[in-house]
């Protein structure tokens, strides 16, 4: 129930005053409890609450790493708290990435089988696999899409003799492998459990906070911000 009163009136009471302070305290720490956490450490950012990721990518970044460092000072210096590390995931930004890494792996890895002494030699070795991959992983006929991809030797002859534009052929052929890829929801959630698991090992690292104060919850799809992906941070009382 709200305090109400005024603290100059002799009748408020020096135990109304505490009272009150308590509650504006405890609503800071539900409403806010980061921002607090923060201050504890000299931390004013407005970010402090969450932990943001590359997409595809479970790797913590270094200023990610730094923030924390300073959380898990923080928490040092309020035993009663703890962490709820909830997986997230965006599931289109991430099934993308995931694509993508895939498919350049594969590519790099069967390129580098290949020999190349010069870079000519290295574009045609990336055509070489990007075309094997297709023909074993697509039904695409590839001599029409090569003829898709001509243009014009000499731009100001349009009508003169034509060349395949190859870095655009290329990149059609791995657009199309990755749109191909399969990344299942499993997939995604099992990238959203290692996220959490890099935070709380990151937090665990630094030896000021027990492991038993980084509880793991069930993975959240959660939206991209400016390019990454956010992972939102929950305060919880911790078990005694």
């Amino acid at each position: 129930m709200p305090v109400t009163g005024d603290v100059n009136d002799p009748q408020f009471g020096i135990g109304q005053v505490v009272m009150k302070a308590f509650v504006n305290l405890i609503t800071k720490v539900v409403t806010a409890p980061f921002n607090l956490l923060g201050r504890l450490v000299g931390v004013e950012s407005e970010d402090f609450d969450r932990i943001e990721f590359r997409p595809g990518s479970p790797d913590l970044t270094p200023p990610e790493q730094e923030k924390l460092v300073k959380l898990a000072e923080a928490l040092a210096l309020r035993p009663s708290l703890a962490l709820t590390l909830r997986g997230a995931v965006a599931a289109d930004e991430d099934r993308l990435a995931l694509q993508e890494m895939r498919v350049a792996a594969v590519v790099e890895a069967r390129s580098e089988a290949l020999p190349a002494d010069d870079d000519s030699m290295l574009v045609a070795r990336r055509r070489e696999v990007l075309e094997a991959l297709t023909a074993e992983r697509l039904t695409v006929d590839l001599a029409q899409m090569r003829d898709a991809f001509q243009r014009p030797e000499d731009p100001a002859e349009p009508e003169g003799r034509s060349v395949l534009d190859e870095p655009a052929y290329l990149a059609a052929l791995e657009r199309r492998l990755v749109e191909a890829e399969n990344v299942t929801p499993e997939d995604l959630n099992e990238l959203a459990e290692e996220r959490a698991l890099a935070i709380r090992e990151s937090l665990a690292a630094t030896g000021q906070v027990e492991a038993e104060r980084f509880v793991l919850a069930e993975p959240a799809t959660v939206k991209v911000d400016s390019g990454w992906v956010p992972m939102p941070l929950e305060v919880a009382p911790a078990s005694r």
